[in-house]
């Protein structure tokens, strides 16, 4: 009995394994268990269970894959291809492991193996190949069972040029650039080459970054990142970066909300691979805007301004050199002007009386005391008589017709040997030099100094220990120095200018240098002499300010010159003074939105040329009207509508004919820039006279 029991068990068992064999064999999982027989899938989700499953002879190399199941895939893109359980509606109720092998079952070359990427579930990417077939095994960690809802992807590669360019969001985004080529043009910088493309459509005003450095952020290969504005076939390349963080890109870029940047992912000398790059932009930047840039790292130059141009000269690149840059404001471009006549870098350099003048510096005899006469109207360069003291890393004002060179050091590396507290006056009538009083406290690198109503004011500068924050002011009419309230940032190689015009004209703002640890600083910092006060300005997310130009006061606002993070290569940006800015107002009731602003803005110097829309307000007129007055925020309710520019104030009538661009004429004199006015037109049809919208401008320089 007890024998034949046993006979019994032992034949349940048979019969149960028998069973189990028989139910394996009539499921689709038996089509499965081996790759020749694996099932093809599509893009999407695939439910499936490993249950029953044996092992393969091959398996993948990650966590001891065992109970697998094949599945066959026929990429249908080439870009990257995602397989997992970690997407949406995916999963498994297993400790699950995948693999994915190109090649046939009988010689099989795994791409990619994973484990544990979403807890206990693995996901895998990989570039892959329209037309390729891919075999994918999904087992369990030793053999684990249970069931599964896989997802396959394949993301197309992106453009390979600019006219196809994939939009990107902001966030992460995953790509290759495998099988690219190398696009004309392409970034400018360390060889970059076989690029994707992307647009990017600003959410913001403010700074963009396109990032492999951040967060989620990565690439298998050296990548390089590049930004472009413009259109296709005319672009403009506005940051170009390779090894920011190790083999990894990283810029930053001006953006304005609406606008397109076409960004260009590739990498070093063509290497290729997988990234995922992420986007952010941030808001609230100010009116900081990028320039035409110069691609040669031209330091320790000097800068001036006249007649609205922008000149660059002398400096260092990987040797001295005789370097006249000329920035053009209005086209936005640069070109070389006639060549100094000495090399020189880190000198002192100021603009008087229509006359450029560098003097001082360094060169590879040591530190200077020649100094150069420039004439940027005969294009001529001349000598003139040698400053009393020999000295580099001093800066220049004129005041009064006299050019003040103050400060400096007596060693030619920066933040070596003494600083120097000399200051010497040329007298550019007379031809001959003087010595004034001196700085109360001796610094070098003092880059940063202005002039205002008669004062020389320095800011920070090396005092042979460390960086500073002093505030040092000279009154020339007394001959005197005193001290002001100190910066909030202590600095040196800073930047410095004085606005003309807007909310902050009459005071100094001083931009970026480098703190103690020669770290580059981004902090801008407005001085109010009168109130001998400081405030925070827009900070300035695109450049490395230090050793480099310093800031030039321009009718605009002011220019500054650095490196771009990461690069060998000079970066131009512009703090403007006032921008223009044009507002919808609608009033209450509320006015058809029908007047739009501009194809020019409200800039000093140019037309302002609203348009009435007539698509579907007032679509029989025979007149349009605009009135242009100051803005003051009026609102009355009419019969034809509200009234939102007050007609009871000195206004200019403007009348076209219906759909035709007005021309309102804004006077380029500082008494313009800054101006808020109210914009609001009229059109007469056959129902009488309807009121639009108001456009509150504020007229400004760029």
């Amino acid at each position: 009995m007890t024998s034949h029991a046993m006979n019994d068990l032992s034949i349940d068992r048979g019969m149960a394994a028998a069973l189990s064999s028989i139910l394996f064999l009539a499921s689709p999982l038996a089509a499965q268990d081996e790759c020749d027989s694996a099932v093809p899938i599509a893009p999407g989700l695939t439910a499936g269970t490993n249950v029953g499953a044996t092992t393969s002879p091959t398996t993948g190399a990650c966590g001891d894959i065992g109970s697998d199941v094949w599945y066959s895939f026929v990429a249908p893109c080439t870009g990257r291809a995602t397989i997992g359980f970690c997407a949406p509606g995916a999963g498994a109720d297993f400790d699950a492991t995948l693999a994915v092998f190109s090649g046939d079952c009988t010689m099989l070359q795994e791409i990619v193996c994973a484990d544990d990427v979403c807890g206990m579930l693995p996901e895998v990417g990989f570039t892959a190949f329209q037309g390729q077939t891919y075999l994918i095994e999904v087992g369990g960690y030793e053999g684990a069972q249970g069931t599964f809802t896989l997802a396959v992807d394949c993301a197309a590669l992106p453009a390979d040029d600019c006219a196809g360019a994939v939009p990107m969001q902001l966030g992460l985004t995953t790509g290759s650039n495998v099988g690219a080529t190398t696009s004309t043009p392409t970034g400018s910088c360390r060889q970059m080459g076989d690029d994707v493309w992307y647009v990017y459509q600003a959410d913001c005003t403010g700074s963009a970054t396109v990032s492999l450095c951040d967060v989620g952020a990565s690439a298998t290969y050296d990548a390089t990142i590049a930004v472009f504005s413009g259109a296709c076939g005319d672009l403009t390349e506005l940051q170009c970066d390779d090894d920011s963080c190790g083999t990894n890109a990283r810029v930053t870029f001006a953006v304005d909300a609406g606008a397109s940047y076409f960004i260009a992912v590739g990498g070093f000398m063509g290497e290729q691979g997988d990234f995922t790059v992420s986007l952010s932009c941030t808001p609230g930047t100010g009116p900081w805007r990028n320039k035409a840039r110069r691609l040669d790292p031209l330091l320790g130059a000097a800068g001036f301004y006249f007649e609205d141009k922008i000149y660059a000269t002398h400096g260092w690149t990987t040797v001295f050199e005789l370097e006249n840059r000329i920035y053009d404001i209005a086209t936005n471009t640069w070109s070389t002007g006639p060549a100094p006549m000495a090399e020189r870098m880190e000198l002192a350099g100021v603009e008087c009386g229509g006359f450029f003048y560098a003097i001082g510096g360094r060169s590879h005899v040591g530190n200077l005391a020649t100094m150069e006469i420039y004439d940027p109207v005969a294009g001529i360069w001349s000598m003139g008589p040698d400053m009393p003291t020999p000295r580099s890393s001093c800066a220049a004002v004129e005041i009064g017709g006299m050019v003040h060179v103050v400060g400096g050091r007596d060693e030619t590396e920066p933040r070596t040997g003494n600083p120097l507290g000399e200051h010497e006056v040329y007298d550019t009538k007379s031809g001959l030099w003087s010595t004034m009083a001196p700085l109360p406290i001796p610094v070098a690198d003092c880059y940063a100094v202005v002039a205002i109503g008669g004062q020389m004011i320095v800011f920070g500068g090396w005092d042979g220990t460390s960086v500073t924050s002093h505030t040092q002011i000279y009154d020339a009419a007394l001959d005197q120095w005193s001290m002001g309230t100190p910066m909030p940032t202590a600095r040196d190689q800073a930047a410095a200018g004085v606005m003309g015009f807007g909310p902050m004209a009459g005071r100094a703002v001083v931009i970026g240098g480098l703190d103690d640890t020669l770290a580059s600083l981004d902090a801008v910092e407005v001085y109010d002499p009168v109130e001998d006060t400081w405030s925070s300005g827009p900070n300035l997310p695109l450049l490395n300010v230090g050793l480099t130009i310093p800031g030039v006061s321009t009718r605009q606002g002011i220019h500054v010159l650095g490196l771009e993070p990461g690069l060998e290569q000079v970066g131009h940006a512009s703090l403007l003074a006032v921008e223009a800015q044009e507002v919808e107002r609608l009033g209450t009731p509320p006015n058809a939105l029908a007047l739009r602003p501009g194809l020019t803005p409200p800039i000093a110097g140019k037309v302002w040329d609203p348009i009435v829309d007539h698509t579907t307000f007032a679509p029989t007129a025979t007149l349009d009207l605009l009135l242009v007055g100051p803005a003051t925020g009026f609102s009355l309710p009419a019969p034809f509508g509200t009234l939102l520019c007050d007609p009871s104030l000195p206004f200019l009538p403007v009348i076209r004919a219906p759909g035709r661009r007005f021309s309102v004429p804004l006077p380029v004199v500082p008494e313009v820039i800054g101006v808020r006015l109210c914009g609001q037109a009229a059109s007469l049809d056959t129902g009488g006279l309807q009121l639009t919208n108001a456009l509150d401008i504020v007229v400004g320089v760029s």
